[in-house]
C-alpha cells in the first residue's frame, strides 16, 4: 500500500464499560514515506481526575475506518512516569 489516508491511532481509558477519556491522532497518516517503514508516535498526558476511578482499562488501537490495507511491523505501548520539570509548569513539584 502506498499511503494510509484515514486510519487513526486511538488511546482510550474506560471503567465499568464506560469511556472516560478518548483521544485520536489524525497525524498518524501525515508522516508516511511511500515505500518505507515510518515510525509513528503519539504521546498523551492523562488527566489526574481519572485516578479517582477503579479498575481502569487502557486501550490503544488503530481505527481503520475506511478498511484500508496497510502493514504494521511493530506496535508498542509504553507508559512513562511524569516529567517533574514539565508538570511543574502546571502542578506543584
Amino acid at each position: 500500500p502506498d499511503k494510509i489516508r484515514n486510519a487513526l491511532l486511538v488511546i482510550s481509558i474506560e471503567s465499568n464499560q464506560r469511556i472516560l477519556w478518548w483521544r485520536a491522532s489524525p497525524g498518524f497518516t501525515e508522516y508516511q514515506t511511500v515505500g518505507k517503514w515510518t515510525p509513528i508516535y503519539f504521546s498523551e498526558r492523562f488527566p489526574k481526575k481519572l485516578l479517582n476511578h477503579k479498575k481502569l482499562i487502557l486501550k490503544v488501537y488503530i481505527w481503520n475506518k475506511e478498511h484500508e490495507n496497510f502493514y504494521i511491523d511493530r506496535f508498542r505501548v509504553r507508559i512513562l512516569s511524569g516529567n517533574p520539570v514539565l508538570y511543574g509548569l502546571y502542578e506543584r513539584i
